[in-house]
């Protein structure tokens, strides 16, 4: 079910802190679902 149509992708602007203590900005997020909402 991998295919490329049901994997949506966000940037996300939100910067995100990491335990690490470093921060990332504007990366990118894929997620997929399965089924309907």
């Amino acid at each position: 079910m991998n295919t490329k149509e049901n994997i949506k992708k966000i940037i996300v602007k939100k910067p995100l802190k990491l335990d690490c203590g470093k921060t990332i900005n504007n990366y990118h997020l894929a997620y997929e679902t399965y089924g309907t909402l």
